[in-house]
């Protein structure tokens, strides 16, 4: 029995080295694969919570009207399309103050993505 599980274990090592990019290593412990996900899960969430303190001074910087209309657009796309997945309080928070941008595309994108096409008191019939 010993002997057989060696000998996989070497089939298994030869087949990494052959092809290093196959990865099928399999595990007979499945109680271990389950805590290296939780243990995964633990590490993105708190990687995601990392990169969402470390972007939003960059957006809300880049979102001021002082700030050039390439700048704004860019923190409305990032706060739309990557921001929203990883801390949606504070992109609703951006996205609303870039709704009420005074360039149009920069409105559009940050409106869209709240899920508002109008604002109140518009009639664009």
């Amino acid at each position: 029995m010993a002997r057989t599980l060696e000998r996989e274990q070497q089939v298994v090592a030869n087949a990494a080295v052959a092809n290093p990019w196959a990865n099928n290593v399999v595990s007979d412990v499945s109680a271990e694969s389950d805590k290296n996900e939780k243990d995964a899960g633990a590490r993105t969430s708190a990687e995601e919570e990392g990169l969402s303190r470390s972007l939003l001074p960059l957006l809300w910087n880049a979102s001021r009207k002082n700030q050039s209309k390439s700048s704004r657009l860019a923190a409305a796309r990032w706060s739309s399309e990557l921001l929203l997945r990883l801390d949606d309080a504070n992109a609703y928070h951006l996205l609303c103050f870039l709704s009420g941008d005074e360039d149009a595309t920069v409105s559009v994108i940050a409106k869209q993505a709240l899920g508002v096409e109008k604002t109140m008191g518009e009639d664009n019939s």
